[in-house]
């Protein structure tokens, strides 16, 4: 029984469907079963409300070796992102491949989810990173922030 309403939690939180969970969270259903796998699915879907309950209900930001982070970076969810890096997430268990492929899809807004994702790298090295990644409107954002590095070029 407890099995099958773990899995309503995580179909509930795949789909975004917030008052599904609070009646699941309130009823005992455990927020952290089987590795926060709700959160992990919350996460990708990027349903940041569903994400808020879970870890104020103990979900673990960063069980799985912060697998809902992977997931949500790799699938664009920059505020899920954000989300999970407050609630402890460690961007440097995101493997270099999803950290570099986020960097191409993130927008000026996320230059603070770059800059964690890359803590061991100055603000220079991630200015570079992104517009390798072919992304000149995080460049320009970090420009935007009064972070213009000497390395790059001013936005035309």
């Amino acid at each position: 029984m407890t099995e099958t309403l773990e899995r309503q939690l995580q179909d509930a939180a795949a789909n975004g469907d917030l008052s599904r969970c609070m009646r699941l969270v309130a009823a005992g259903v455990d927020a952290s079963a089987g590795g926060s796998w709700a959160l992990v699915r919350a996460a990708q879907g990027g349903h940041l409300e569903v994400c808020r309950l879970l870890l104020e209900n103990g979900a673990n930001a960063d069980d799985r070796e912060s697998w809902a982070l992977s997931l949500a970076a790799s699938s664009g969810r920059f505020a899920a992102c954000r989300l999970l890096i407050a609630h402890g997430a460690k961007p440097t268990h995101v493997s270099n491949y999803i950290r570099h492929q986020a960097l191409s899809a993130m927008t000026a807004a996320d230059a603070d989810v770059a800059e964690a994702f890359f803590p061991d790298h100055d603000r220079e090295w991630v200015v570079a990173a992104a517009i390798t990644a072919g992304n000149q409107i995080l460049a320009d954002g970090f420009r935007g922030l009064g972070r213009t590095p000497r390395s790059v070029p001013p936005a035309s």
